[in-house]
């Protein structure tokens, strides 16, 4: 519900041999309905009864670049690099745009943050166009070693040298990365420190180890975190008063009124505090069932 629904198909063909397709389908064979199909009746009627609402979204101001080029790289690390990415922005409550690697240069917009997730390279084209958004006024978050085109052939980036990544490097002064065994034996991590450079009116914020390739940490939420204070990104209208695992709050600001949705991803039912405004002084409280999903509206 938080990203747009799509159902694969309306009812179960009972007729198919495979065995992990057959069961696909919200209406079973003897016309019962899955659990799954109230969930969409009820989200199709807010949308039905709000229909009016739905004027003038505000845009995200974060991007996200998806590292296309990755794709076709020996080891596809870019598909888990660009994943991980949007779990921690859902967990931090923050809307983001995502622009493939090959659309960089007519896509990016203005935006007052960019994500680079981990990547081996980044196309021309790309870096030109990130590199001219930082100069005027933009924040990079990027990570790792990465002086490389999309072909992998060596390439002028933030500059640096590599060394060999360790299982477990030093992400932050609270915390540090692990990494799977297969990064470690393919992939670099830069020399130095964790950086924040001027760069024109922009900032370039650099970690040396490769941020999204390593497995779930809190120190990628506080890198996304500070990553955004330094760009100034405003706190969403509405937001989790508790982040955690699990438990994601969307706010999506409409012209009218805010558009939230809570997902709960936990086998548990919960109670999720929201706070709203730009000091965080209004509670709400909602109750969510284990698995379940809510639309509301904030005015």
């Amino acid at each position: 519900g938080a990203f747009g629904v799509i159902e694969w198909v309306y009812d179960v063909n009972p007729y198919m041999d495979s065995d992990n397709e057959v069961a696909i389908g919200l209406r079973r064979a003897d016309m019962s309905y899955k659990p799954e199909h109230a969930v969409l009746r009820r989200f199709a009627a807010f949308v039905h009864r709000s229909r009016g609402r739905f004027e003038q979204p505000a845009q995200p101001d974060v991007v996200l670049i998806a590292p296309t080029s990755e794709l076709y790289a020996p080891r596809a690390l870019g598909v888990g690099a660009t994943r991980r990415a949007v779990e921690v922005l859902s967990l931090l409550g923050v809307r983001v745009r995502v622009v493939p690697e090959y659309r960089v240069a007519a896509e990016l917009g203005t935006p007052k943050l960019i994500i680079l997730p981990a990547v081996w390279g980044v196309a021309d084209s790309a870096w030109a166009a990130i590199n001219a958004a930082v100069w005027a006024g933009a924040t990079l978050l990027s990570s790792g070693y990465f002086e490389a085109d999309d072909a992998g052939l060596p390439a002028e980036r933030l500059g640096g040298s590599p060394r060999p990544l360790a299982v477990v490097e030093v992400g932050d002064s609270a915390g540090t990365l692990r990494y799977p065994y297969d990064v470690v034996k393919s992939a670099y991590a830069a020399q130095g420190t964790v950086t924040t450079q001027m760069v024109g009116r922009g900032h370039v914020i650099h970690y040396p180890s490769p941020l999204e390739w390593a497995y779930p940490s809190p120190v990628q939420e506080r890198a996304y975190a500070s990553a955004l204070r330094v760009a100034a990104v405003a706190p969403a209208p509405v937001r989790a008063g508790e982040p955690r695992d699990g438990r994601f709050v969307l706010a999506i600001p409409f012209r009218d009124a805010t558009l939230v949705v809570l997902v709960n991803e936990t086998g548990q039912d919960d109670v999720v505090r929201l706070v709203a405004g730009p000091s965080g002084t209004v509670t709400i409280e909602r109750s969510l069932a284990a698995g379940d999903a809510v639309l509301l509206w904030v005015a």
